[in-house]
């Protein structure tokens, strides 16, 4: 497995954080890095009664696609979300992806902490992914400075 973290302060309360998350019009804010896509274009299925079990059927800029389902949700506290049904090549490099939100509150707002771990497919698809991890973690930090610093309520 490979994992990394990034961490950023927020002047949002830790619920309307959360909110961010579920707003899929905030998706395409993630533009990639360097060769790694963007998001294009998502769509959310939901359940009735509460955001665990929620899917977001992602698309990326480049055609690639994946799914994201909702795995843990404590409002304004974390969120964790599996990545996976990757399309080619990534499907051929990873079985899936673990992304973990960790909102702690502080003066003044709260602190995300984004924590991804990929998992390798094989052995030999271990320094592919490493590769991409690096581009992944660039483009996350970009990502969560946007949703941290948006100024809706």
């Amino acid at each position: 497995m490979i994992s990394f973290s990034i961490e950023v302060n927020s002047s949002l309360l830790p619920e309307q954080l959360c909110k961010e998350f579920f707003d899929v019009n905030n998706w395409g804010s993630f533009t990639g890095f360097g060769p790694l896509p963007g998001v294009k274009h998502v769509t959310k299925e939901a359940p009735y009664d509460t955001e665990v079990g929620t899917i977001f059927s992602v698309e990326n800029t480049d055609g690639s696609t994946h799914k994201e389902v909702v795995e843990i949700y404590t409002p304004g506290k974390r969120i964790v979300v599996r990545m996976d049904s990757f399309s080619p090549p990534l499907c051929n490099m990873a079985t899936h992806f673990i992304e973990i939100w960790e909102i702690e509150e502080i003066d003044m707002g709260c602190r995300l902490t984004r924590s991804f771990q990929l998992c390798p497919r094989n052995r030999f698809s271990v320094i592919p992914l490493w590769v991409i991890s690096h581009l992944l973690k660039k483009a996350v930090k970009t990502h969560t400075n946007i949703i941290a610093n948006s100024k809706k309520a």
